[in-house]
């Protein structure tokens, strides 16, 4: 597990210390264990080990009266497990998860009977989990509410994998109620929020899950915190689907979409590393195959990289080599004691950034083997065509070539999505033609795919003519004349697209209201709304000058968000002209090809993809990338 140190320091940075909704968590699992005796062992499924690992680190752990943690499925026990007073399972409500720890009891008893069980399902038990538990064995069955993990001091997600799917295909609303949960959570920690707006369907039942909730937990007893989050806006997925379908172009965002980050950290192909930055290998052990790197601003190179362009790392990257060079270079000139004793304390923090620097330049070079290809350069100005231009009438050539390569199913159907959903739909014809040219090619299973893609207006036969070409040109869209390395504009994030969500979202902040944009917001899915929750004078009274003029708006995704989403609403909080903080909370996080997967995978005979470097065969290894290096453009 982490350390104390790597976990909490990056979260206290922001506006609103997120430091509390950690510590919030760490009190909830120190009452969860509380309930059971000292002396137990703690067994986990593989996700809840994983999100634990955000927010306890093991000393804690063993604070709690822990002194074994297991992960399932377990190994066989011996008599050690004698010594334990009490197992506890924190798992999932899964089935396969939950019958894997009846396995591992079944196991233990049969070495002992002495032991008391006890189960906490994360964050929320089931009625069709309670049923599968025998539920006599069990001393405790509770639940262990880690809803919100903190990532980052501007960040927050509810790691809830296919909550797009679980509302729009499955109608389960579970994800929004945890949403709603959260929110109150929020409230507790940090103030009433005064002001909300919101668009769509599940915007809207979030919206008056919270206020009826605050009627009912605050009705007698108002959080007495001066609102340190004046604005709360509430974005339903449905609301804009072009932007996921779009390929990220920021430095984090393209670590997503080529190698998938999970739970902060991504991992990359341990061979193409330098062997100093590198963890030790047990002697007699072999190497693993992949290193993980963690990704979040406690990382300052990280920080400073992640936001941007990839066509703007490289120069980050030379920028940064030559002030640690130069900094090196400094002991040459060294005389007295004092620039001795100075330099030497200097130089934990200039090796750990060299180690850094060597990090992501290995990991630059990792992701532009991928954006340098010409594939991928095709894959983007199709995109771009898709986008600006009125495509609802013919097939596109791209996409019927790639349809011809049998290529992989998740991309061809990203690009059909993203022709029809730029299109408001397709004409009649252009659609079937789609549908037969995929059921000869992929079979006839696929059509279940996409009436899935129906049913969440992916796809659809154009209507009402071409009313998103007004909210394309009303909202500024597209742009084609971004400078991808000096940005004026978030329409950096995508070479030339400003991600809708983040448009409405600059829209509200800056007029405080929907209004001048009420026709176009007709043309979009679901529900616009604003309401005003009210805040006690005496609360109202307590604000600081310093706080009036600068507000904190909490942005709230329903149904995943992309990394490059979050860039440009860190984009805009960065400009000169700002007084907003942006926090962000997100069900999830999404690419176009997560979504697709979400959508199609219980086609009968469908076997997902990995991560996008699968999609191509990467030629001969390169450990010479030098930052300095030209790698050419994405246009």
């Amino acid at each position: 597990m982490a350390s104390a140190a790597a976990l909490g320091s990056h979260l206290s940075g922001g506006r609103i210390n997120l430091a509390q909704v950690r510590e919030a968590a760490r009190s909830d699992l120190r009452d969860c264990l509380a309930n059971c005796p000292q002396n137990k062992w703690l067994i986990l499924d593989e996700e809840v080990l994983s999100l634990l690992n955000l927010v306890v680190e093991f000393s804690f752990i063993k604070e709690l009266g822990v002194t074994k943690l297991l992960r399932l499925p377990c190994p066989a026990f011996d008599d050690t497990v004698k010594t334990a007073e009490n197992v506890v399972f924190l798992i999932k409500p899964q089935k396969r998860i939950v019958e894997g720890a009846l396995e591992a009891l079944r196991a233990i008893r049969a070495v002992t009977n002495r032991v008391k069980f006890s189960v906490f399902f994360v964050p929320y038990k089931t009625h069709e989990m309670m049923m599968l538990l025998e539920q006599p064995i069990f001393h405790v069955i509770g639940e262990y509410h880690l809803e919100m993990i903190p990532l980052d001091s501007d960040l927050i997600s509810l790691q809830i994998p296919q909550s797009f799917r679980d509302v729009n295909v499955d109608s389960d609303t579970g994800s929004l109620h945890q949403a709603a949960k959260s929110l109150m959570v929020m409230q507790g920690l940090y103030g009433i929020i005064p002001n909300i707006f919101g668009k769509g369907e599940a915007a809207m039942l979030v919206k008056d899950m919270i206020l009826r909730k605050r009627k009912e937990v605050f009705s007698h007893n108002q959080p007495e915190i001066v609102p340190q989050i004046s604005t709360l806006i509430l974005i339903d997925r449905s609301v804009d689907l072009l932007t996921p379908l779009s390929t990220q172009l920021t430095y984090e965002g393209l670590i997503d979409e080529i190698y998938g980050i999970k739970n902060t950290s991504v991992k990359l192909p341990r061979d193409r590393f330098n062997d100093d930055i590198l963890p030790k290998v047990p002697p007699g052990q072999p190497p693993p195959l992949d290193f993980s790197i963690l990704l979040t601003s406690a990382e300052e190179m990280y920080a400073e990289l992640r936001d941007l362009h990839i066509n703007a790392v490289g120069a980050k990257l030379s920028e940064k080599t030559k002030r640690i060079s130069a900094a090196y270079e400094e002991r040459h000139d060294l005389k007295a004691v004092s620039q001795i004793k100075q330099f030497v304390t200097k130089l934990p923090y200039m090796q750990t950034a060299k180690q850094s620097l060597s990090r992501h330049t290995t990991l630059t070079e990792l992701v532009r083997e991928i954006t340098d290809r010409k594939e991928f350069i095709e894959g983007i100005f199709t995109e771009q065509i898709l986008r600006d231009d009125d495509n609802s009438e013919k097939p596109n050539l791209h996409i019927e070539t790639a349809i011809g390569k049998k290529e992989p199913i998740e991309k061809v159907l990203r690009l059909v999505c993203l022709q029809s959903v730029a299109n408001n739909g397709l004409k009649p014809k252009l659609l079937e033609q789609y549908k037969r040219d995929i059921v000869q090619v992929y079979g006839y299973q696929y059509l279940l795919s996409m009436n899935n893609l129906e049913a969440v207006g992916l796809l659809k036969v154009q209507e009402g003519g071409r009313a998103f070409s007004a909210i394309k040109q009303n909202l500024r869209l597209c742009n084609q004349d971004v400078d991808e390395k000096n940005p004026a504009d978030i329409s950096y994030c995508y070479s030339g697209y400003a991600p809708l969500s983040v448009r409405l979202v600059e829209h509200v902040v800056r007029h405080n209201s929907w209004t001048g944009i009420e026709e176009l917001m007709r043309f979009l899915p679901g529900p616009t709304f604003q309401e005003m929750q009210f805040i006690p004078k005496g609360l109202i009274k307590k604000r600081s000058p310093t706080t009036e003029k600068h507000q904190v708006v909490l942005v709230y995704f329903l149904g995943g968000c992309t990394y490059s989403e979050i860039s440009a609403l860190r984009f805009l909080s960065q400009k000169e002209d700002s007084n907003t903080d942006y926090v962000i909370v997100t069900t999830n996080f999404i690419t176009g090809q997560l979504m697709m997967q979400s959508l199609i995978g219980d086609t009968f005979g469908y076997h997902p993809c990995g991560p996008l470097v699968d999609h191509y065969s990467i030629g001969p290894l390169h450990r010479s990338l030098k930052p300095t290096e030209s790698r050419g453009n994405i246009q």
